[in-house]
């Protein structure tokens, strides 16, 4: 039985940087443009993947991004509204989500920058007229997907039993953590919204 479905944001109920070449770009955008210089931006944003999901503004970068790669940025320039630029609304899952609202309290667990989700919904990506009954947001609770915590705290919000909950995300590492602690659990792939949405469908309905 399922009682309660969460969702992710990006790449299942919203197109983020999945399975697209946005990455690429946005690096392009910040003036990474040799192989080496690419090299370092990756470095420099493994150093920094964790704590920009639960405690660090994503802007507050800019500064360090200046001094250990040398890039430089226009006046007010926003880093955060560069990743929310590209993102796209997918429409695809949205009759999953209005039809599964009728029956089922939902919620979204995602991992998010600070201030990132309210940039989301100003730019009306989120699926219309969805309202969700649990919103667990990584920069809000300060731990992210895959740690335990963040999936003790949804069970909790969920108010039902861990077999009770299904997980719909992209990542099969963040799949695995919740599948360890006896979630149902259900793969998106990001690559091909309209299969997976077709999927899910099917899989929903021989639940």
């Amino acid at each position: 039985m399922v009682s309660f479905m969460y969702f992710d944001v990006g790449g299942v109920v919203i197109n983020d940087f999945s399975a697209t070449n946005h990455w690429e770009g946005l690096k392009h955008e910040l003036g990474v443009t040799t192989d080496e210089q690419s090299q370092q931006f990756e470095t420099f944003w493994e150093k920094y993947a964790d704590s920009v999901c639960t405690t660090q503004d994503v802007d507050d970068l800019l500064p360090a991004l200046t001094d250990e790669l040398n890039l430089t940025f226009p006046a007010g320039y926003s880093l955060l509204a560069a990743f929310v630029r590209r993102f796209s609304t997918n429409e695809d899952i949205w009759p999953i989500v209005e039809e599964v609202q009728r029956t089922h309290k939902t919620g979204l667990l995602t991992n998010m920058y600070p201030r990132m989700f309210k940039k989301i919904e100003d730019a009306a990506l989120l699926p219309t007229g969805a309202k969700w009954d649990a919103l667990i947001d990584s920069s809000d609770i300060g731990h992210a997907k895959p740690s335990k915590e963040i999936y003790d705290i949804s069970q909790k919000e969920a108010g039902c039993a861990a077999e009770d909950i299904l997980f719909i995300d992209n990542t099969f590492g963040h799949l695995k953590a919740a599948e360890e602690l006896g979630w149902q659990t259900f793969f998106y792939d990001s690559a091909d919204t309209k299969k997976s949405s077709a999927d899910l469908l099917s899989f929903l309905k021989s639940l």
